[in-house]
């Protein structure tokens, strides 16, 4: 029940505890009173930092844009497809965000840690 709540809160914006709690959660077929321990001072911290927050920076990072195709013809795979918005869509008030994403090519071979 604690790591459900928890795992609630990570979906609510609390970034900061996921790692723990992905550890944590490892253990749930059966936990032992450590981890009870380890949960009760995760919720402990939650209540202490109660206001923390995670701010999204928008502006456009100073990096290169990487090409991991050379010459890749997309329109030759997807023709003139176009994305289809709904008719009422709201107007955007910020502006747009570019999500950019790093990984590890070992894909997280280490087992306990997943680094």
């Amino acid at each position: 029940m604690l790591t459900g709540s928890a795992k609630c809160a990570i979906t609510l914006g609390r970034m900061d505890i996921r790692n723990a709690v992905t550890m944590l959660s490892r253990y749930n077929m059966c936990p032992r009173e450590g981890h009870l321990i380890a949960m009760t001072r995760l919720f402990g911290y939650l209540k202490g930092h109660s206001k923390g927050q995670i701010l999204f920076d928008t502006h456009a990072l100073p990096i290169g844009e990487v090409k991991f195709f050379d010459g890749g013809n997309w329109f030759q795979t997807y023709r003139n497809v176009k994305e289809e918005l709904p008719p009422d869509l709201p107007t955007a008030k910020m502006k747009p965000v570019k999500i950019i994403i790093y990984f590890d090519a070992s894909f997280a071979c280490n087992m306990i840690t997943r680094r």
